[in-house]
């Protein structure tokens, strides 16, 4: 990990020891640490049908937030 602060160091190493980093691209140093799944919305969907798949890419995205949150506060004396 490039040059940066040991504080910060040690918050993305606790991150990392706890969820899959995939790179966006190839040889990029910079990572996505959330992802939500692929969904393919043709023109002739309807706005129900719209409003559902976006409903379950939030909870996937509140789950990985709820996760985040129980690691990065371990340990933490701020609690």
């Amino acid at each position: 990990m490039g040059n940066i602060p040991d504080d910060l160091r040690e918050i993305c190493e606790k991150h990392n020891n706890h969820f899959l980093l995939r790179k966006l691209r190839a040889n990029w140093l910079w990572f996505c640490p959330f992802i939500a799944s692929h969904v393919s919305i043709p023109e002739d969907m309807n706005d129900e049908d719209i409003m559902v798949n976006l409903n379950d890419q939030y909870i996937q995205l509140q789950d990985f937030e709820k996760k985040l949150v129980e690691v990065m506060s371990e340990g933490s004396t701020d609690e």
